[in-house]
């Protein structure tokens, strides 16, 4: 949980506002944190749990087509059609690139006869 407020805050600027007046801050936490969790939820709808990617730049793909998305939210047939046309963009997220000095935690749990040294 940590880990993904931790992300949310870095990539959708959840802890900054450009307002003094409490009630314009309050609402756009509200307004960012809801952001934060479609954007979560297409990811993980397009891709599921696929380690290997960049959470990172999907991210920033789903907020491209952020007003696109927002724009047929009304209209179902739209909706899937802009869902699956996101879901073709994610899949060609690039990879992460594996580490070989310090592995990621990806890396180790699918191969769990790695021996790490810790330093």
């Amino acid at each position: 949980m940590e880990l993904l407020f931790k992300r949310w805050k870095s990539q959708g600027k959840i802890d900054q506002s450009r307002s003094g007046k409490p009630w314009r801050v309050l609402c756009e936490i509200y307004a960012k944190l809801l952001a934060m969790v479609v954007q979560q939820w297409v990811v993980l709808a397009s891709w599921g749990t696929a380690a290997a990617r960049s959470w990172w730049k999907a991210a920033r793909k789903v907020r491209q087509h952020a007003l696109h998305l927002a724009s047929v939210l009304g209209k179902v047939g739209a909706l899937r059609q802009v869902l699956r046309l996101l879901q073709r963009c994610l899949q060609r997220c690039p990879r992460l690139n594996k580490r070989r000095k310090r592995p990621a935690t990806f890396q180790l749990l699918l191969q769990p006869n790695i021996v790490q040294r810790w330093s």
